[in-house]
């Protein structure tokens, strides 16, 4: 396996959404709130569609095969949360890791007068494979999506494996008192593992997008129905911004090519967004309509803020761009939200899923 592939694969989770989990809005009442993940944490509501295509769509998984009676909606949160975790914590750890260390299979720090290295730890991915493992080797009949899983999780838990022993390794610099002894090793095992598990992590990952989206498309559909105007507002708001990520990593934009941006794509999806950004904005202001889903002005607080700051953020790289302006030093000196790059409209958008994911989750 090339370094150039595990540097495309770390470059795509910066761009890429995080998914996000089933909540059975087709119930209707208190049911249409999400549940909480089987490791405490918050799950996220209403799959994004952003990254699968009308072919794709029509590959058709039954959703009803994926949360039948045998498969709950624990296990697919769970599946939510290794995709997560693949193009989050997982690749931070890596990226983290290839910081120091050359991406060969002799172990060698980069810098010459350099006598230090680590990585993060993933004991929060650990346990989600984990308990994933569990909930799918209970399940009699196991469908294409599990099947994956299955695939994927030898490789997976030995990655998981490697930088864990890495973490521990490194993180009270025992490497310094016995001069790098276990680093070979613990490197061999971390190279050797990259390629199974990037190749099963995309397939498991494209067949949970395809379930994914086909649960989304039925979400939205009866959230209208049932009148959710807020929640759909929303989500539709999450899923533009991602869209909008996607458009920007399939065209290869990155802050030091903004000039490259295809607006004739860019633009429509920013109109709706913004479209959206303004509902939400209105709905905010509204305590009838807020209160009638169960949501107060003050507990979308933190999702406003985070959406105008990512709505500000691509609003001014957008403007750069048809004034045919590159972004100076200066915009990518900052990167917090409501700055004028895209890595800041990147991090408001993460931020404003996971202040959704708190909001709905209570």
């Amino acid at each position: 396996m090339e370094k150039r592939k595990i540097l495309t694969i770390l470059a795509a989770a910066v761009a890429t959404f995080s998914l996000t989990a089933c909540q059975g809005v087709s119930s209707g009442g208190s049911d249409s709130k999400a549940s909480t993940a089987s490791d405490g944490s918050d799950s996220l509501s209403l799959p994004s569609n952003a990254q699968v295509s009308e072919e794709e769509a029509a590959l058709s998984i039954n959703p009803e095969d994926v949360l039948d009676d045998d498969t709950t909606y624990e296990l697919y949160n769970t599946y939510i949360d290794i995709s997560n975790d693949i193009v989050g914590r997982l690749s931070d750890s890596l990226d983290r890791y290839f910081t120091y260390v050359d991406f060969d299979t002799e172990f060698r720090l980069l810098e010459d007068d350099g006598d230090y290295y680590d990585c993060y730890s993933v004991s929060g991915p650990q346990r989600n494979v984990s308990d994933a493992y569990e909930l799918v080797s209970s399940k009699a009949k196991k469908d294409e999506l599990d099947q994956a899983f299955l695939d994927m999780y030898p490789s997976i838990s030995s990655l998981i494996q490697a930088l864990t022993d890495i973490y521990e390794y490194t993180d009270p610099k025992a490497f310094l008192e016995d001069s790098y002894a276990k680093s070979q090793e613990q490197h061999t095992a971390l190279i050797s593992v990259l390629e199974e598990y990037y190749n099963t992590g995309d397939v498991f990952r494209d067949t949970l997008i395809e379930v994914a989206d086909q649960l989304h498309r039925e979400d939205l559909e009866q959230m209208k129905a049932n009148g959710y105007e807020v929640l759909y507002s929303l989500n539709m708001v999450i899923d533009l911004a991602q869209k909008i990520q996607i458009e920007l990593y399939e065209e290869e934009i990155w802050d030091e090519n903004i000039l490259d941006m295809d607006l004739t794509k860019i633009q429509p999806l920013y109109d709706e967004f913004t479209s959206y950004v303004e509902a939400v904005t209105a709905y905010a202001k509204n305590d009838e309509t807020l209160n009638a889903e169960g949501f107060y002005s003050t507990s979308l607080t933190m999702f406003v803020m985070h959406m105008n700051d990512a709505h500000s953020s691509i609003s001014k790289v957008l403007e750069k761009v048809k004034e045919g302006e590159a972004l100076s030093k200066s915009d990518l000196m900052i990167t917090i939200g409501g700055q004028c790059n895209l890595t800041a409209f990147s991090t408001s958008v993460s931020n404003m899923v996971s202040s959704y994911n708190s909001l709905i989750s209570y």
